[in-house]
């Protein structure tokens, strides 16, 4: 059964790296692919669910306590580390406690989740990606934001709209919104473009598979790798073990409880890097980081699948519970 679930998700990013590999697809291709991803497939699924459902059925309150409460928990105990044990300056440990904690939730463990529970595991995936896009990036840019500017009080307004811009600009956001104004008033949809939604977002999985397996054959770690390592120890191995405690702890259901732990235990996102990037702080390391999870991520989500299947089995066997 397990094996039925993993296999063909890691096959798909294995295709992607023998292709890279034998030079048949060149780098850009990932990183066309995960724009395709990121601008349209993930947009279109999280507007069609949400505009499909009763706004009822996405207010499951204690997955919208529980995933946030992991985040900040594995941010904070990030920080501390890199604060006190390490005596990095306070604008990079607190940028390695988000990167401990910004998941590759639409690229890894929604396809992952999917495989577990078919077309269920859209609702939650549409909650984390509202809960990462509306605390978790506007407090990243905040901080990048902060390291640039130096904090005044006119600095220090600009960089609140600057984070509030970059959240109401995500496509991911905006979805998300319009699909909650659809539902709330009923506006039907004509079934030629619900059928061009669903085209779109069935692609999300294979293209965001894809796109790691070629992005894996170009993965190159270096930079600050005793840091590197932490981030990776708590992004990979804490937060989820975090997560099952945190659902067991707040009752949450079966297929709750599994999507929490599958979308606290992917590797760190991509657009970490951007963000490092685009304010050149925290490049080198947000590279090793992306590298690295990305990589172990092979070898730890299995165990958390297995670890859910113990736990929620029912989840395995009927796709709800």
């Amino acid at each position: 059964m397990l094996v039925d679930i993993v296999l063909p998700i890691f096959l798909i990013v294995i295709a992607g790296w023998l292709l890279a590999y034998f030079d048949l697809i060149p780098e850009k291709v990932a990183a066309g692919l995960m724009q395709y991803v990121f601008y349209a497939a993930c947009p279109a699924i999280i507007f069609l669910t949400i505009s499909s459902y009763e706004i009822e059925k996405l207010l499951v309150w204690r997955f919208w306590i529980a995933y946030p409460l992991s985040i900040f928990v594995t941010v904070i105990s990030a920080f501390a580390v890199f604060r006190y044990f390490f005596r990095r300056d306070v604008y990079t440990s607190a940028i390695a406690g988000f990167c401990s904690a910004l998941a590759n939730t639409i690229m890894l463990g929604f396809p992952v989740l999917m495989g577990i529970a078919g077309k269920h595991a859209t609702v939650p995936m549409a909650m984390t990606v509202i809960i990462a896009n509306c605390l978790v990036v506007p407090g990243i840019l905040f901080i990048f934001e902060l390291h640039a500017k130096k904090e005044t009080l006119t600095e220090g307004r600009a960089v609140v709209r600057a984070a509030l811009l970059s959240t109401v600009k995500n496509p991911l956001i905006i979805s998300a919104a319009l699909g909650v104004i659809f539902s709330l008033f009923e506006i039907k949809l004509p079934t030629f473009l619900v059928t061009f939604f669903r085209y779109l977002g069935a692609s999300i999985i294979p293209c965001a598979l894809f796109s790691i397996g070629v992005e894996l054959r170009f993965f190159k770690v270096s930079g600050n790798l005793a840091g590197a390592f932490v981030i990776t120890l708590f992004n990979l191995l804490i937060r989820p073990a975090l997560a099952i405690l945190i659902a067991l702890l707040l009752e949450l259901s079966p297929f709750y409880s599994v999507a929490l732990v599958i979308f606290s235990s992917v590797p760190t996102a991509k657009s970490m890097f951007i963000y490092a990037g685009n304010y050149r702080f925290f490049e080198k390391e947000a590279a090793a980081v992306i590298s690295l999870t990305t990589l172990a991520s092979l070898l730890t989500i299995p165990c958390f699948i297995a670890v859910c299947h113990h736990l929620w089995p029912e989840v395995f066997l009927h796709g709800v519970g």
